[in-house]
Formats: C-alpha cells, structure tokens, sequence
C-alpha cells in the first residue's frame, strides 16, 4: 500500500511540474528530488533549508508565532522553510506529517460517515452530543469548520441522511475545489467523518443550552 501510495503520488507530479497539498507547493525537480515549501513563499531565496523528511513534523507543530497546532489542516501553517527531498518516499513521509493520512485517503476511497452517526456513538462526558439539534448543528459546522481561518479540509459528510448543511459555501463540499483558490493541480484534504474538536465543540453547545 505504500508503494502504491508513493507510485501515484510520483505519476501526479510527473503529469505536473507541481502541485499544491493544503497550504504547501510541491515541485519536482530536474534531477528528481522534490521542493517543498509554504505556497506562499515559492520563488524566495531565503529560507531555511531541510533536507530530511522528519523536519516537516517540527514545522507542522507550531504556528508562527509558535503555538501549537491542534489541526493540521488549520490554515495557519508558519513560512520561511524549505525541504529539499531526495526522493518520493521521503516526500510521501513528509506529507503525512504535515496532513496525516490525507493523502492515503484522496488517493483512495473515502467513507464518509455523517455527523449524527458520529454524535450518537460518543460515550462518557461525550454522549451529550447526541442532543445537539439539526439547526444547532448547522451552525456549529459553519463556525468550527470555516476555510478561511479554521479548516481547510473538504468535507464529505452531512448532519444525517437527507440534512445537510447550509452554513458553509459548496465549494467546501466539492473534492476538485481548491479551498485556496490558487491556479495549478491541487490534491485536497478529504473530511470523512466530524473531528475531535468539532465533537468537543458540540457538547459546548448542548451544555449552554440545557443551562
């Protein structure tokens, strides 16, 4: 599976001189190694140069102002950084530390699980969630999971079979959109199922509103 992954991974960039993944620019180099910087910071001769894979977790930790990142596909990743990679299995290493998993899933068949499903098999200090209201759940969706400032993942999901969501625009919904909105090839980061902070999001609200 990893060579399939890595294989079409470097068909992609053969097709194209580069490509965008989230907020980084991958390009393909003429001696076969790979370029990878901010999207943002691409043509600059100042950045810091890396060239193992393993320094992309470092980079994709913090902001920059140097907090944390709880969500890698929070659209806050820190510039001025550059990764120099031999070759795509290194590349295909540094992916996964900057969006875990993303890659595997746009590449491979992904299984959407909507949000009421998610709610309903929380446990312990969690299974309030399953109170959360369609309406309440709509603009919770349209806040937590915002492009602009909170997720750049596409989401595949809905509230529940027939509820969807109207707080967000269709091109959060849409795998061949680029949240961005840049010109060139972009792989986009798929949405199978509500994460842990939108989940801790909805007990919030079921909480206030039972207060």
């Amino acid at each position: 599976m990893e060579y399939g992954i890595s294989g079409k991974l470097q068909t992609l960039l053969e097709a194209d001189s580069y490509l965008f993944f989230g907020e980084i620019r991958i390009q393909r180099m003429v001696d076969g190694a790979y370029e990878v910087t901010h999207y943002l910071d691409a043509g600059r001769s100042d950045l810091t140069v890396y060239t193992d894979a393993d320094s992309a977790r470092e980079i994709a930790k913090y902001d920059a102002s140097g907090n944390y990142r709880p969500l890698k596909s929070a659209p806050n990743l820190q510039r001025g950084w550059k990764l120099v990679l031999p070759d795509t299995g290194s590349l295909r290493q540094a992916l996964d530390y900057f969006y875990p998993a993303m890659l595997g899933t746009w590449l491979g068949n992904p299984r959407p699980v909507n949000l009421r499903e998610t709610l309903n098999r929380q446990t312990g200090m969690y299974r309030i969630t399953a109170k959360l209201t369609d309406p309440q759940a709509d603009t919770l969706v349209g806040e937590v999971c915002e492009p602009k400032t909170k997720c750049l993942k596409t989401i595949l999901w809905r509230i529940s079979e027939g509820t969807s969501i109207t707080t967000l625009p269709a091109e959060k919904f849409d795998l061949r959109s680029d949240l961005l909105r840049r010109s060139g090839k972009c792989i986009t980061l798929p949405c199978e199922e509500a994460c842990n902070i939108l989940v801790a999001a909805a007990r919030e609200v079921v909480k206030a509103s039972s207060e």
